[in-house]
Formats: C-alpha cells, sequence, structure tokens
C-alpha cells in the first residue's frame, strides 16, 4: 500500500498548486555567462578570482541575504533574497530566480537592479557578462563541473542517455517563466497551450550565435541539444495533447522514469535506471523528496506547484521582457486558451506536429511553417492575440518581437 500512497502524495503536491485567487502572476529566470572582456572565455568557479569568489562580493550587495553553501556548509553557491534567488548552474552560469510578480515592471526593475550590482562586481574582477544560448568560446570540455555532487552525478548519467548532455550542462543558458494554475482544467489547458505555442517562442527567443566556439546559423540550436539529452526526461511529455491530461498524468511520467539521484542521508546517491516507482515501495515520499524528483526532468514545460515553461534562449533584457510580456498575453487569456483547445481537437493535433513544426524552423528559420502555415503568419497572429490581452502600459514590452517581425517580412518582400 506504501507505494500508492506515494504515487498519491505526488499527485496531490501538484493538485495543491492551484491558486484560489487569478493574480496573473508572472516568475522568471534569467541564466548569465560570466566571461572575459577580451577573450570571451568563460570564468571558471574554482580558484583566485573564480566565480565562488565573485558570488561572495556579489552577495555583499545584499546585507541580510541568505547564502546558499554546498555540501558539507563548503562552498558559496548561491545566497537569496526577499525579491529573488541566485544560484548556478553546472559550469558556473549565473542565475537570478526572480520570485513571481503580477507587473512586468515589477521583474524589469528587480533585473535592473540586479543587473547593476553585478556589473559593478564583475568590474571590481575585471569581467564581464553575456546572455546568450551558448556560452561564446570556450570549449564545454574544458569547464568544469561547479563543486555540487548533484552535477556531478547528472554528467555521469548524461553520459549513458544521449550525446551532448555535457553540451547542455555546461555551454548553456535559457530564460523560464512560470505561469499558475488555478484548477485542474486551468494546469492542462496551460500546459497543452505552452506547448503548441513552444515552437513560437524558441522562434522568438533565438539567440544563440555561438557554438563550441565557432559562429552558429542554426536556428533552435539549443532544441538540437536537448533532443540529444535524455529523452526520458527532456522535450515533451507524452500524452500531454490528450483531452484529459492531468495531474496524475504528470505524476505518472515521474513515477515511471528514474529520478537519476536521491539525497538519502545528507548524501547525493545515484541510483542508476531505477525507476520512481520501484524506490518508493518502502521508503515515504514526503515533499523534499517530490520536489527533488520534480527537479530531474526538465520537459520543455514542466509541472511544479506552478507551470514553467523553458524553450527560451537567454537574452537581452528588451527580449525577455516582450518574452515575459507575451506569456503573459496568451497564457493569462481565456479566448486565445479556448482557440488552441479548438485548434487542438479540430486538427487532432499530435506530439509529432509540434516536433514537426520545430524541425521545420530548425532547417528553414522564419521560412519554416509552424502547423503547415507560413511561421511569419502564424508569429504576427500570435503577436496580436497577446498584445490584445494585455494592458496599454504593458503592451509596449512586445515592441522587440514586433520589431523582429518587421525585419523578417521585409527580409522576404
Amino acid at each position: 500500500m506504501e507505494q500508492q500512497e506515494n504515487f498519491n502524495r505526488l499527485e496531490d503536491y501538484f493538485r495543491r498548486g492551484c491558486k484560489d485567487v487569478r493574480q496573473n502572476s508572472i516568475g522568471i529566470e534569467i541564466e548569465h555567462f560570466v566571461i572575459h572582456p577580451e577573450t570571451k572565455e568563460t570564468i571558471s568557479y574554482y580558484g583566485n578570482k573564480g566565480i565562488g569568489q565573485v558570488l561572495l562580493a556579489l552577495a555583499k550587495a545584499y546585507p541580510g541575504c541568505r547564502l546558499i553553501s554546498g555540501e558539507g556548509g563548503k562552498n558559496c553557491l548561491g545566497f537569496a533574497t526577499e525579491k529573488f534567488i541566485i544560484t548556478l548552474e553546472p559550469a558556473a552560469q549565473v542565475e537570478i530566480s526572480i520570485r513571481p510578480q503580477a507587473e512586468i515592471s515589477a521583474i524589469e526593475q528587480i533585473y535592473e537592479k540586479f543587473c547593476g550590482a553585478l556589473k559593478q562586481t564583475l568590474d571590481s574582477f575585471g569581467y564581464t557578462y553575456v546572455t546568450e544560448g551558448y556560452q561564446p568560446v570556450s570549449l564545454v570540455e574544458n569547464l568544469e563541473i561547479i563543486p555540487k555532487e548533484r552535477y556531478k552525478i547528472m554528467n555521469r548519467h548524461f553520459q549513458s542517455t544521449g550525446t551532448m548532455g555535457k553540451n547542455m550542462m555546461r555551454g548553456t543558458g535559457s530564460v523560464q517563466v512560470a505561469v499558475d494554475y488555478h484548477s485542474e482544467e486551468d494546469f492542462r489547458k496551460k500546459i497543452q497551450l505552452a506547448y503548441v505555442m513552444m515552437p513560437v517562442f524558441k522562434l522568438l527567443m533565438d539567440h544563440t550565435p555561438h557554438f563550441e566556439g565557432e559562429d552558429n546559423h542554426q536556428m533552435l540550436k539549443r532544441t538540437e541539444i536537448w533532443n540529444n539529452v535524455d529523452p526520458d526526461r527532456s522535450g515533451i511529455i507524452p500524452d500531454v495533447l490528450k483531452t484529459d491530461y492531468g495531474f496524475r498524468d504528470y505524476a505518472r511520467y515521474l513515477w515511471n522514469a528514474t529520478p537519476i539521484f536521491l539525497p538519502i542521508d545528507g548524501k547525493d546517491t545515484a541510483v542508476g535506471m531505477t525507476a520512481t516507482a520501484e524506490l518508493f515501495t518502502s521508503r515515504v515520499l514526503d515533499e523534499p523528496m517530490i520536489e527533488h524528483i520534480i527537479s530531474m526532468f526538465f520537459p520543455d514545460v514542466r509541472l511544479k506547484q506552478y507551470i514553467e515553461i523553458r524553450g527560451a534562449d537567454s537574452a537581452g533584457p528588451a527580449r525577455i521582457f516582450a518574452y515575459a510580456a507575451l506569456i503573459k498575453g496568451l497564457l493569462y487569456n481565456d479566448s486565445f486558451t479556448e482557440d488552441v483547445q479548438r485548434f487542438i481537437r479540430e486538427r487532432h493535433l499530435q506530439i509529432a506536429d509540434i516536433k514537426a513544426a520545430e524541425a521545420s524552423l530548425m532547417k528553414n528559420g522564419w521560412q519554416g511553417e509552424i502547423y503547415g502555415a507560413p511561421a511569419l503568419a502564424i508569429v504576427q497572429n500570435v503577436l496580436e492575440r497577446g498584445r490584445q490581452a494585455l494592458s496599454v502600459k504593458e503592451q509596449s514590452y512586445l515592441n522587440p518581437f514586433f520589431e523582429i517581425l518587421r525585419k523578417q517580412e521585409g527580409k522576404t518582400a
């Protein structure tokens, strides 16, 4: 009975994420590469003037913040403030996670202040930072994993599941946006909308000018990388477009695949290819363990106690705020949500259709097709629908996307 109870706990965790009040809040995570301004090489975590030292210096700009340490209380790996948390990705990419805000302008203010503090700190070290989908010149083979056992175990795991796990962990940078759901039906509609719109999001946020020290001209490069990491935990969730998709389905997705490792007795312990279900036949699945298991899966749209949209490359502030505004204008838009539901059902849309759209964009860029229609036309329509749902104040955040669209239309005129 313990195993079934554990599965029920997992499903209930997502159900308890339903928000009573519709605040239309947006949370955001942005990854940054700290580099040498002349050579563009990525700075290591280790040593004097390494990212570990940079974090300690940056934290001084936020008196009273809570430092985040690694195993045994050693090594600074980030810090938390009232409005955001700073953490490190595997090769010391600096990530800011801004807590949910009702207004895009509030996110903008928090991020601008952080960027000012980050720049001032990096100036003192002789460094700078960039926000791109892949780090500029360093080869991932030469980038060291930060002192976090979690990432070392993951690094070993991905060597047996695909060809580009090392590129994903050490080379990529992304922007992730989170939205709330207020019921299971609302969750289903939003996660399906996010997946159907993923080709549009990826196209608008495509920003990977470099790959392994060379110029990159392929669109959606991060998608190619993720397609070659681990199919059991990335890309598109199985059956996500089915009519009655719900919390139990997402719980089953986690339940039947391996969580890579578990934190047991204060130590991260690899579990090989053993599925979550087998690991919790007698052990109690408590909330911290549930949150750990969730963090071991990386689909393009992930469920926590909110919906996390993960497909975008890291980019400059203007595009980041445009992206946040577009997601707000679409996923908190009842009219558009219902239109997407009809589109899915009338077209009998399948996961293969989403993959085909992304493959077309990877091959042909803005001249590609999304669900059989020209990408330019689809993006134009999506931007207009998103703008209509935003306040007059927030509509202007979409201007960078409309400018991108105008430039692409000019190329095909």
